[in-house]
């Protein structure tokens, strides 16, 4: 005798839930992928009509899930898919590696230590380390920054070609956050270039008054920046010895979390020009 099945039976409607289910996160894995589509490429690849994939959009992208461009017509992933995402970020490989370094960083410097990447426009913290030091930090996982006004931006964006940083910087104007914002774009890419020349890059108070950052660029294995590793002081206790010494923490912290990543540098040590950041 067939023993009775547990739990309850299967409705039409539970099946139809599912499908729905299951065609809704279809369509967010092909946006993970493609980054951008149209609506007619979305439905077309998840084998479903442009009319059932417009409704489903419509409610991930009410969810925060999916964003869309008026313009353009175009949809990508939404930054809510990145905020329930993060818990499974934290355990992949970057961070894992890197929380270490970031202990011992902000062990040594008695500063809080922040991981951040890059998501199109914007740079997005995806991991910090406190200490027992007075500075606390009030920016929480997964806020977007600005690429242009914070020392973490600046790495993410410094060693991008060309027209991938003009696509990540925008065409418009740089937004000002407070009177210490470079909102020239001809001074900003300027500083890029001492960015590239130090390895490592400085906000002094260009995103929140009275907070002094300095970050240095994580590389993964074929060279490319792949994260930023920055520690944040207050501008006022900060000289130009002192930005010296972190600069110089925070290179060698983000230098071996890339070598951990399999990056190999050329250069075993590195020339600090503060010239180019220190008036």
């Amino acid at each position: 005798m067939t023993a009775p099945r547990r739990g309850r039976t299967r409705t039409r409607e539970d099946v139809g839930v599912t499908r729905t289910l299951d065609r809704g996160l279809a369509l967010l894995e092909l946006l993970g992928d493609a980054r951008q589509a149209t609506l007619s490429q979305l439905a077309r690849g998840v084998g479903i009509s442009p009319t059932t994939a417009s409704r489903l959009l419509e409610t991930l992208k009410g969810r925060g899930l999916v964003d869309h461009d008026e313009e353009t017509g175009l949809f990508s992933v939404g930054m809510k898919a990145f905020v329930i995402g993060s818990s499974a970020v934290r355990a992949r490989r970057l961070d894992r590696v890197a929380l270490p370094s970031m202990r011992a960083l902000a062990e040594d410097t008695r500063l809080p230590v922040n991981l951040g990447v890059r998501d199109g426009q914007s740079a997005i913290y995806i991991e910090q380390f406190e200490t027992g030091g007075t500075m606390r930090l009030l920016l929480r996982l997964g806020r977007q920054l600005p690429l242009h006004a914070t020392a973490i931006g600046k790495v993410l964006v410094a060693w991008l070609w060309d027209d991938a940083l003009a696509q990540a910087i925008g065409d418009g104007p740089l937004a000002s956050f407070t009177v210490h914002t470079t909102t020239d774009r001809d001074i900003f890419l300027a500083d890029l270039d001492a960015v590239r020349a130090n390895g490592w890059a400085t906000d002094d108070q260009e995103y929140e008054e009275g907070l002094f950052c300095v970050a240095a660029p994580i590389r993964d294995r074929s060279g490319e920046v792949v994260a930023g590793l920055s520690v944040s002081s207050l501008a006022s206790r900060v000289g130009d010895e002192a930005i010296r010494e972190l600069a110089r923490h925070v290179t060698a912290a983000a230098s071996e979390v890339s070598g951990k990543l399999g990056w190999q540098s050329a250069n075993s040590g590195l020339d600090f020009e503060l010239d180019q950041f220190i008036d």
